[in-house]
């Protein structure tokens, strides 16, 4: 196992996080900045339904075709921070800042901390950056398959934390 005192683990931690910290505040920018598009806008109109129980009937019937799930942390999001266009994308971005973070710390235990690093930036390099900070549910997604990719190899490895790393694949699905 890598102990994380070792100075190559610890670079390639702060390169990881200087790395979020640009995403950060590349992802502000824009959030606050870009105007909502077509997409988006259906999807603040869904979270405004009055109750839960009407956002579930209206995603029921067909009219959008994305995991509730973003829906329902874009609600949260905008009850405590008001609407804006800054809290309708703030879980996408969130959940896209989990992503690499997810396959850095799966990477790590199996090769070079240099290649972890690697392959943890690899999705700052693709068009799942550009969805990442939309108010759509795709950021949410791309964290939590993260997330079940970093548990799934915990169980799989047989970690002291096993049931812990099951339970977590089986709500990141």
């Amino acid at each position: 196992p890598v102990s994380l005192r070792q100075p190559a683990v610890q670079r390639a931690g702060w390169a990881l996080a200087l790395m979020l910290g640009v995403y950060a505040a590349i992802a502000a920018r824009i959030i606050v900045v870009r105007p909502l598009w077509h997409d988006e806008i259906y999807t603040v109109v869904l979270c405004r339904q009055p109750t839960l129980a009407d956002l579930w009937k209206a995603l029921a019937s067909g009219i959008e075709q994305m995991p509730p799930l973003g829906h329902i942390l874009i609600r949260a999001a905008t009850s405590l921070g008001g609407a804006s266009t800054a809290t309708f994308r703030l879980p996408a971005a969130i959940g896209f800042a989990l992503l690499p973070l997810c396959l850095y710390w799966t990477l790590r235990r199996h090769v070079p901390p240099a290649y972890a690093l690697a392959g943890s930036l690899v999705p700052f390099l693709t068009q799942a950056l550009h969805f990442g900070y939309e108010a759509r549910s795709y950021g949410v997604v791309l964290g939590l398959t993260g997330a079940a990719v970093l548990c799934w190899d915990a169980a799989e490895r047989g970690a002291r934390h096993r049931r812990l790393a099951i339970a977590g694949l089986a709500l990141s699905s």
